[in-house]
């Protein structure tokens, strides 16, 4: 994903910038900003279903260059049956003034989108997001993101009203390629069956083919402007937080709780202390885990892997439907079907990723977990960890924090292995592969100014430093040493035999 996103002086964070990847790997030590970098990456990529086009109005009127350009392709196309080449579409001022003004009003909402979004995963106005001590303006205190395909850029500065134009910078894309981008002779072939069969027109009013085509045109652009200028990004975007396994276990009581205050609603105030954004969501999905997309209840890409998560687990992960309340989660053993507050943490943990994989996500996704590796014994973890390269390698966007030794060696394999391959290697381990290009992984370091992110990847030998957890291994072992050869010492000495 040609896709950059930098943080400067925003909550814990200093300054953090990356370059996302279809597998992105977050560690470092604790409270060093990794879950905080995630989430607002999350916000982001999540803020774009606001950027959509707004209802059509006669001020987004359809240049008639454009107009002239789509008349043509069809009367062309009719004659030729298709077949024949076309001319390009010649862009003039007014066109690039036309497209300018769409692209600009459409980044803006995306930028007010996103400041909404932060506000609303923390609980707080974004100001109060701005990093402590202020040593610096608030001009420094910024989200920046930039995109390459198309190219286009939006700064972010954290202080001010949400709804203020000037702390939202938009660099716009090129207009001469956005318009022919649009309206390209593929894109005109295939809307204009799909525009003849949801035409709302009488049929047996007058035909008027400068409407109709008018009409063409404007269908067009808000079906695929949008889609062009965010032409990499993810349809729809999940974060499971680091108190996931909680809220699995303990949702009904949650929802429950709610649903009995809800009853003295009108009679007596009812306060119910909120969860914050991320939290809320997750336990959103939760109690409503089958995506509304058509596009993910048919055909899910990702519910073979959910089958091999269970087949590890040893459990399967059932909704069992409620008609008149609340669907039920749980877990079917070989010992037999339990609440998931009845079962393992390891359960606990795994069930939203399962539920996700079969239920909600599809290819080009974004999913974000925080410590997957949590309440899971290592065999788990290395499991888990090949199942997310194997989910990145087939197109699923995942970013991901991390303490876990185990998870980074994964994938590090998984780099190596595919270079191996690349050379014409035979005979490797069965485990999932991944191509370098599509690793990114970032170390987060704290000291007296801040936190900050440095790059973590390196060749396809050593492809994620690791020395957040070499270094406590090294120190430990040191420790180990001495006192592993007094120990032979004692025995050599006295013959004492150490207990076992």
């Amino acid at each position: 994903m040609s896709l950059t996103i930098e943080v400067a002086n925003v909550g814990p964070i200093r300054h953090a910038q990356l370059s996302l990847g279809n597998l992105n790997v977050l560690i470092g030590t604790n409270d060093t900003g990794k879950t905080f970098f995630a989430t607002v990456v999350h916000r982001l990529l999540a803020s774009r279903t606001d950027a959509y086009f707004p209802d059509m109005k006669p001020v987004d009127y359809i240049p008639r260059n454009i107009q002239d350009y789509v008349r043509e392709f069809q009367t062309t196309s009719r004659r030729s049956g298709g077949q024949d080449s076309y001319r390009e579409l010649l862009v003039d001022e007014d066109m690039r003034a036309w497209a300018n003004g769409i692209n600009e009003s459409t980044l803006q909402r995306f930028g007010k989108a996103a400041r909404r979004g932060m506000s609303y995963a923390y609980g707080v106005p974004i100001e109060r997001l701005r990093r402590r001590p202020i040593l610096y303006s608030r001009h420094e205190s910024y989200i920046f993101v930039k995109s390459l395909e198309p190219r286009w850029s939006v700064r972010i500065t954290v202080d001010g009203d949400n709804g203020a134009d000037d702390y939202v910078f938009v660099s716009r894309p090129n207009p001469d390629t956005w318009i022919r981008d649009v309206f390209n002779p593929d894109r005109i072939r295939h809307l204009s069956a799909s525009f003849d069969l949801f035409q709302a027109k009488d049929k047996n009013s007058e035909f008027d083919p400068m409407q109709d085509v008018e009409e063409l045109c404007q269908y067009i652009l808000y079906m695929t402007g949008d889609i062009v200028l965010f032409s990499q990004w993810p349809r729809e975007c999940l974060h499971l937080p680091s108190e996931r396994g909680g809220i699995m276990q303990s949702y009904r009581a949650i929802t429950s709780a709610a649903v009995r205050k809800s009853v003295f609603a009108g009679i007596e105030p009812v306060e119910i202390e909120p969860l914050d954004g991320t939290s809320r969501d997750f336990l959103s999905f939760v109690v409503s885990s089958e995506s509304d997309n058509p596009l993910h209840v048919s055909g899910n890409s990702y519910a073979t892997w959910a089958e091999k998560v269970e087949r590890k687990l040893r459990a399967k992960i059932e909704l069992l439907k409620n008609p008149s309340g609340l669907d039920r989660i749980v877990a079917s053993t070989q010992e037999g079907q339990f609440e998931l507050n009845q079962t393992s943490s390891m359960i606990s943990e795994v069930s939203s990723f399962v539920l996700a994989l079969r239920h909600r996500l599809g290819m080009r996704d974004y999913l974000t977990i925080d410590e997957p590796e949590a309440h899971l014994h290592p065999e788990m973890q290395i499991e888990i960890a090949k199942c997310l390269i194997d989910l990145a390698a087939k197109g699923l966007m995942i970013t991901f924090t991390t303490h876990s030794s185990y998870f980074v060696e994964q994938i590090s394999n998984g780099i190596r292995s595919s270079e191996l391959e690349a050379h014409g290697e035979k005979e490797l381990p069965p485990s999932p592969q991944i191509d370098h290009d599509s690793v990114r992984a970032l170390l987060f370091v704290r000291d007296d100014n801040g936190c900050t992110a440095i790059d973590a990847t390196g060749d396809s030998i050593d492809p994620i430093r690791e020395e957040t957890f070499t270094k406590p291994a090294q120190a430990q072992y040191r420790e180990s040493v001495p006192l592993i050869n007094r120990l032979l010492e004692r025995v050599n000495t006295t013959g004492e035999v150490a207990d076992q």
